[in-house]
């Protein structure tokens, strides 16, 4: 069924691309002029992937969460993994709730973490919200209340390299 969203294009993902979520896997990525006709230029890193043709633009956010699930913050390292691309409807913008683009890690994917967590101490993953913690008091994500978090310092497959 159309609807209004069908009268926009982009040749970028946007949240209605994602709703569904889809999981996909990182195909490449390039720095790219992202701004619209007749505006400056504006470059910023943008991933494709296999299962899409649309490219996704980088934001930091996101980074750091493809950064969890892959334990690297080197792009070439996100190649040939396997993320979930959300809408997540409580992404702010400009002190708006607009919903955007987040990225989640998929239900059989181990985490990784990255050395420098491992310094921090952090020894906690929420699938759900994907934050990490140094310590928990019960079972359940102190900001989510997901139940899916995982214990770092117990299951060796998602220590990191």
């Amino acid at each position: 069924m159309a609807n209004v969203n069908d009268l926009k294009s982009s040749k970028f993902l946007t949240k209605h691309d994602v709703d569904p979520p889809i999981t996909v896997t990182i195909k490449s990525y390039e720095e790219s002029n992202v701004a619209m006709e007749s505006q400056k230029p504006e470059l910023k890193w943008i991933l494709y992937f296999n299962e899409l043709e649309k490219p996704l633009v980088l934001n930091s956010t996101n980074g750091q969460r493809i950064q969890i699930v892959t334990g690297s913050g080197e792009f070439n390292d996100w190649i040939g993994k396997k993320i979930v691309l959300y809408n997540d409807k409580t992404v702010s913008f400009a002190s708006q709730i607009t919903g955007g683009i987040r990225v989640q890690v998929p239900q059989d994917v181990p985490v990784q973490q990255p050395d420098e967590e491992q310094e921090l101490g952090m020894n906690f993953f929420c699938r759900k919200c994907q934050k990490n913690y140094r310590e928990l008091n019960n079972d359940t994500c102190p900001d989510c209340g997901g139940v899916d978090v995982i214990d770092m310092r117990a299951d060796p497959s998602i220590q990191g390299n």
